[in-house]
């Protein structure tokens, strides 16, 4: 009989702040625009994840239960929703998360409820640049990895 490999799930990025928003339907073929969204108003101000087991990642957005402490704990994180990312290699992850044209610091996530596999589509932003580029390296790491095991798989 032959075991199941135990795969682990590990958390490659965490920020305590990313801004969320209601993205309006896309007005032109060049993609989305971060100031179409009321910049100013945010839906909500929550966390965010990104884990990663094996081939698979996804990112899980959360609101707060209590929003002035900022407390990335279990008691005070409440799930929102999130994004599961499955790329094949030499695939890039623009059907799961795309950056905006104008600016480096937003980018348009599609969020999949998993009971329904209904999708929709939500802006997240981030106060720091530090922050939005961690989150892109982060991803595009994953992708690396993905490609890095393609590659050790064919040279067996």
């Amino acid at each position: 009989m032959e075991e199941e490999a135990t795969v682990l799930e590990q958390t490659i990025f965490t920020t305590k702040e990313v801004f969320v928003y209601k993205v309006p339907p896309l007005r032109s073929a060049t993609g989305h625009r971060a100031e179409d969204w009321g910049l100013a108003n945010p839906l909500f101000t929550g966390a965010l994840k990104i884990f990663q087991a094996d081939t698979k990642c996804r990112v899980v957005i959360y609101s707060y239960k209590n929003p002035e402490t900022l407390a990335m704990n279990k008691e005070n994180l409440i799930e929102f929703g999130q994004c599961p990312i499955e790329v094949k290699p030499k695939e890039d992850i623009k059907q799961f998360i795309d950056a905006v044209v104008d600016s480096s610091r937003y980018y348009v996530v599609r969020l999949k409820d998993p009971k329904s596999s209904n999708t929709v589509m939500i802006g997240i932003g981030f106060r720091e640049r530090d922050a939005a580029f961690d989150f892109k390296s982060s991803l595009n790491e994953y992708v690396r990895y993905v490609d890095r095991m393609d590659l050790a798989e064919k040279m067996k």
